[in-house]
């Protein structure tokens, strides 16, 4: 009874996690009805353990980065952004309710299964938008129409989904089986197929990483060198497609240098608009670019540029802090994780690397975040119901 109680909260949280734009149950407040729960689920946790969980260095960072956007709003007097800076402390407070989650053995079974799901939906959603054409194109750009599917809406899910499975499922024995690196070479040709290159750069050092970390046998490298080869001939094959290889043909250096310059001119934006707002632009930080108002293309920067001077150490101090933990954790530098926790924290891997190259919010930040919070309070033996 217990269980199925367990099963229907968290069954609204899991609906818009999948995909927010279609299963959100919106509430006549502020908050979603999976949001709210997510926050029930927090405040129980919270409760229990409150000295535990404000002295965490994980949510300690983030706490001091939304408080410093909020400060920042407070000082722009806007109510929209202020607003929305709660929102955000809010949902950072909520990523305790994950925690809570991870530590049940039933719900663990049930986020298994929702990242099958998860895999399973974006994948069918990506191909069927592929073969309709409502992919949008940016090898050859024609415009974008609210039909239309942006790459990193399924790249990320489908990245997450993936390094889960491929370890959790597949590494046995120390090492990962040739099954499990060619159930990973299908999510390499998605986003090969859906032309997301940061997906693709993710997704791959991520890969590499997890087993250049597990080379200790000749079989082990007997197998990472057949599935080299099946890479190889695999890239082979789609670059016969006229899209992909214009999106990843590194010889076409007009497409490159546009692309690159376009990447750039944003990041030299960074310096004159943070110095210009040194106490931070609040929860819209946009690089004004004259004739339009742009999002930089880097969450880390643009946390920055939010919470101006206060939030610069938290950043840097979150990045040194996650780093340092996942290197622990692929050398293998811990003996109190089980597969699980150390498949939930793998696969936040190319989801934070990604955060380099574009702005991601909403509840799979916070989950992924709450999957780093969780890891960070079990190895250091603060983690209690």
């Amino acid at each position: 009874m217990k269980n199925i109680i367990k099963l229907i909260l968290i069954f609204p949280i899991l609906l818009e996690l999948l995909d927010s734009s279609r299963f959100v149950i919106e509430l006549p407040i502020p908050l979603s009805l999976g949001r709210l729960l997510l926050l029930f689920f927090s405040f129980y946790y919270i409760f229990g353990n409150i000295f535990k969980v404000f002295f965490d260095k994980i949510f300690n960072s983030f706490f001091i980065i939304f408080s410093s956007i909020l400060l920042a709003s407070i000082l722009k007097a806007s109510p929209e952004m202020i607003n929305k800076s709660f929102g955000q402390i809010l949902l950072l407070i909520s990523s305790f309710g994950f925690v809570y989650i991870f530590t049940s053995k039933f719900l663990n079974k049930i986020i298994r299964f929702f990242l099958i799901v998860n895999l399973i939906y974006w994948l069918s959603i990506t191909y069927s938008s592929l073969f309709a054409d409502t992919f949008f194109d940016f090898s050859f750009y024609s415009g974008y129409s609210a039909e239309m599917i942006n790459h990193h809406t399924v790249g990320i899910p489908i990245l997450i989904s993936s390094i889960f499975i491929y370890h959790y499922y597949f590494f046995t024995n120390g090492k990962y089986s040739l099954f499990g690196n060619i159930f990973l070479l299908l999510s390499l040709i998605t986003m090969f197929l859906i032309e997301n290159r940061s997906g693709l750069l993710c997704l791959t050092v991520t890969f590499v990483v997890l087993n250049l970390s597990k080379i200790k046998k000749f079989d082990s490298v007997l197998s990472l060198s057949l599935f080299s080869v099946l890479v190889f001939f695999t890239v082979i094959f789609l670059f016969q497609f006229e899209t992909i290889f214009q999106r990843f043909n590194f010889y076409d250096t007009d497409y490159l240098e546009r692309s690159n310059d376009e990447r750039l001119f944003l990041y030299y934006q960074f310096f004159p608009t943070f110095f210009n707002n040194i106490f931070g632009l609040g929860s819209y930080a946009y690089v004004d670019l004259g004739f339009q108002k742009i999002l930089i293309h880097n969450q880390y920067l643009t946390f920055i540029l939010a919470g101006g001077i206060l939030s610069v150490y938290s950043v840097f101090r979150f990045l040194f802090d996650y780093f340092t933990l996942a290197k622990k954790i692929i050398s293998e530098k811990i003996d109190n994780l089980d597969k699980m926790e150390i498949s939930l924290f793998l696969s936040t891997i190319p989801f934070f690397i990604k955060l380099f190259f574009l702005e991601q919010g909403g509840l799979i930040f916070f989950i992924c975040l709450s999957i780093v919070i969780y890891v960070n309070l079990k190895l250091n033996n603060k983690l209690s119901i």
